[in-house]
């Protein structure tokens, strides 16, 4: 008895064929579909990152009230995708006072790197800069902003305190 597929007919459309890969090249294709996966992976997590740039942002003032040698203290958490500037002010009415600014750097590999960074940049106020506002209550505001990434800048994440001012001691 002969095989109908072997002898004279074309083999039919759902006919399987031979079509296996040797053991070292279906290795190395199952290796690089997990090489894919991971890659794809860590790229979703890093585009979140590179959105949501500031994980969290606290303000801590050390007295209860603003004196001459008080600290604010802006207790940073960031993805570290990239810089983050932090800006410390003091708003009264109209008037606007910058204590200072830094910069909390992002780490090496960013897109590879989910590691966080935390940071506490710390400001200390003066007698010259209090000396510019009234003995009434003022607002202290932290500001963390990102960078531009994916082409847009994330929104800046702010934190505000109201603290009364005490220029006599």
């Amino acid at each position: 008895m002969t095989n109908p597929k072997r002898v004279g007919t074309k083999p039919r459309m759902f006919d399987s064929l031979s079509n296996r890969l040797p053991r070292p090249l279906l290795f190395l294709k199952r290796a690089g579909q997990v090489l894919v996966v991971t890659y794809l992976v860590i790229g979703a997590f890093a585009t979140w990152r590179s959105y949501y740039q500031v994980h969290s942002l606290d303000l801590q003032v050390d007295n209860a009230v603003l004196r001459p040698g008080a600290t604010i203290t802006a207790n940073l958490i960031s993805y570290a995708r990239n810089r983050i500037d932090v800006r410390f002010d003091l708003i009264q009415d109209n008037h606007i006072q910058t204590l200072g600014s830094q910069q909390v750097r992002g780490n090496e590999w960013a897109l590879l790197d989910p590691r966080i960074r935390t940071a506490a940049p710390v400001v200390v106020l003066s007698r010259d800069v209090l000396d510019q506002f009234e003995a009434r209550p003022v607002v202290v505001r932290i500001t963390a902003t990102g960078r531009p990434q994916w082409g847009r800048t994330p929104p800046p994440v702010v934190r505000e305190m109201v603290m009364n001012i005490q220029l006599n001691e």
